[in-house]
């Protein structure tokens, strides 16, 4: 199942339905596939921070990655 995300990750996040997706992907897939579905958001974090629908899915990474994993995130809203 998760093989048929990879590579839509942005995509989904920034749309009406597919953040509910991944979302949910999140909330149950194993923490290694989170970690690689999450760093498709890498260079766009701050785009997704500030789109209507992608923004929950940064909050559903906060909240479902380990505190390490975070790094990506942070680097890329610290000069904000």
């Amino acid at each position: 199942l998760v093989e048929h995300f990879r590579g839509s990750v942005l995509r989904l996040t920034t749309d009406k339905h597919g953040c509910r997706v991944v979302q949910g992907l999140f909330e149950v897939i194993p923490q290694d596939l989170r970690l690689q579905l999450a760093s498709e958001l890498s260079g766009h974090v701050l785009e997704c921070v500030q789109h209507m629908h992608g923004n929950f899915v940064v909050q559903q990474c906060i909240k479902t990655l380990p505190q390490n994993a975070l790094g990506f995130l942070v680097e890329e809203l610290e000069h904000v």
